[in-house]
Formats: structure tokens, C-alpha cells, sequence
């Protein structure tokens, strides 16, 4: 019997801006098909859908796309085009840079593009000398 797509337990890690980036895309190029329609013809729509969904697609591709799949046997990082599944047993460290990043136990480091960020840290006030809190 085959596994469950999302097994039990299982949590997807998302960049929340890849959403945001998304939606305006498609609706930009519904609107320039949309008034390829009005101002031309159909045909003429067809003749440009396939560049304006090239273009979509490459949006969604850098912007949505990227994951990380935590469950309780390992993680699989969707980044792009490239899927990574490993074990928790093979994670030698995970450390929280600008993106989660992943040190394997053969050696290799894997960024996470689609996963948990660490937010800029805020500026002191003009008057505040005091030491920034951790």
C-alpha cells in the first residue's frame, strides 16, 4: 500500500512573502490577458498567453513554491525545482541564519529558502544606550 501525501503530524514551513508576491502576479496577467481580449482578438490572446504564463509560472516558481515538510521521520526542503528528503538521524546541526540552514552529517549545508526566517533585529531608540535584548 502506498504512504500518505501528509502524514500525521507532519508541518509545512512557508514564506509568508511568496503568497503576497503571488496573487498581484496573477492578477496582473489576467488583467493583460483579459485586455489583450478587448483591444485585440482572441487569437491574439493565445499568441501571448503561453509568454504571460512562462512569466507567472517563473514568479510562483521563485516566490511560492520553496517549503520545508517537517514530520516526525525527517524533513523534505522544496527549493525551486530541487526536492531534499534526509532523516532526522543524518542533521548534524540546524542553525537559524537569515534562512533555516541545515548541516548534514556528510558534510553538506542546506539552505532552506522556503522556511522560517530570522527577523531583522530592531533599531535602538535615538536616546537609549542601553544593550539591545536578546
Amino acid at each position: 500500500m502506498t504512504e500518505p501525501q501528509h502524514p500525521e503530524g507532519a508541518r509545512t514551513y512557508r514564506a509568508s512573502s511568496g503568497l503576497v508576491i503571488l496573487i498581484p502576479s496573477t492578477l496582473l496577467a489576467l488583467f493583460l490577458l483579459g485586455d489583450t481580449v478587448v483591444r485585440g482578438s482572441w487569437v491574439q490572446m493565445l499568441l501571448i498567453a503561453p509568454w504571460v504564463l512562462l512569466a507567472l509560472w517563473v514568479v510562483y516558481e521563485l516566490s511560492y513554491v520553496s517549503s520545508v515538510r517537517v514530520d516526525p521521520e525527517g524533513v523534505v526542503v522544496q527549493n525551486m525545482l530541487r526536492r531534499t528528503s534526509f532523516g532526522w538521524n543524518n542533521v548534524r546541526d540546524i542553525d537559524l541564519r537569515w534562512q533555516l540552514q541545515f548541516s548534514l552529517d556528510d558534510g553538506r549545508d542546506l539552505t532552506c529558502y522556503g522556511g522560517p526566517a530570522r527577523a531583522r533585529p530592531p533599531r535602538p531608540a535615538r536616546g537609549d544606550a542601553a544593550e539591545p535584548k536578546a
